[in-house]
């Protein structure tokens, strides 16, 4: 590498929007399935992954079963090589022709994660676990304080204080906040990194660690349970149709009239005064007379 070439870095924006998602999977040799979706590469599928798990959405790929949040070219080239950042890059160069920026130059847009005017995070890691099934085994104050980290969340870390959790998620027990954040760390999904200013503990900062082999053990055995329920309701659901078939609401069945029979009391009685009518005996009530 000569001089001026490492004075020069590659744009990584460039490789993230620009190199197609699709070209780079099939570099990888992963075995593409069309132009939106993939066999997955890991273990931990049925049948090797027969039915596509990976899908592509915005320059995106994501498998349903084993990623927590979208990955770009960059990372899903990081993630199938097991490569750092650089020797991601580096991979990517040899194949494609990538521009180069000045290494000191001040870049147009920030390389960050965009927040809105309050602070809102990219919520694709939420919908990612929502799917997953990881928010519906949470209890209520798990999902409330997992809901306001991400939010607080850039590049998948969040500093704030136990007492900022309770103000933004809602959760006024402090017990209740801690043992939601000793889950997350327990599940693999987070890391609790403490610090002291002097004698005093500062602020604590939380790293969400998506890629931690057990959080993604976890995330396949929940989607796979919610796999397993819903096959087995469509079961129930079948054997409830075969056991009660419909009736047509279009034919409702036709009454029948309601006719006295001879001997009903009401009956006799009808044809006795018809009788007495026809003879000319009218009944006492009418006192003799016909009006």
């Amino acid at each position: 590498m000569d001089r001026n070439t490492a004075a020069r870095l590659p744009d990584m924006k460039f490789m993230r929007e620009n190199l197609q998602i699709q070209e780079v999977a099939q570099a990888l040799g992963i075995r593409l399935a069309g132009r939106g979706a993939a066999h997955c590469w890991r273990t931990g599928h049925q049948h090797g992954d027969r039915s596509p798990s990976i899908s592509f959405r915005k320059n995106r790929a994501r498998c349903f079963v084993c990623d927590a949040a979208p990955l770009s070219t960059i990372d899903l080239v990081r993630v199938h090589q097991q490569f750092g950042l650089m020797d991601a890059v580096r991979w990517m160069c040899a194949r494609w022709e990538v521009p180069m920026i000045e290494k000191h130059a001040k870049l147009v847009h920030a390389e960050r994660w965009k927040t809105n005017p309050v602070g809102m995070a990219d919520l694709q890691v939420l919908e990612a676990l929502v799917r997953a099934g990881y928010f519906a085994q949470l209890n209520h104050a798990g999902a409330r304080v997992l809901n306001a980290m991400l939010v607080f969340a850039e590049r998948g870390r969040a500093t704030i204080s136990l007492r900022g959790l309770a103000r933004y998620s809602g959760v006024v027990s402090r017990t209740a906040i801690v043992k939601s954040l000793q889950q997350f760390s327990k599940d693999g999904l987070l890391q609790i990194i403490r610090s002291k200013v002097g004698d005093a503990r500062a602020v604590s900062t939380y790293v969400f660690t998506f890629e931690n082999r057990r959080f993604q053990a976890l995330l396949s055995e929940l989607h796979q349970t919610q796999k397993n329920e819903a096959e087995s309701q469509r079961k129930l659901q079948e054997e409830y149709r075969a056991s009660h078939p419909p009736t047509n609401p279009a034919t409702p069945p036709k009454s029948k009239p309601f006719v006295l029979s001879d001997d009903h009391p009401q009956s006799q009685r009808s044809s006795e005064r018809t009788a007495q009518l026809e003879e000319g005996k009218y009944p006492k009530e009418w006192n003799g007379t016909v009006q």
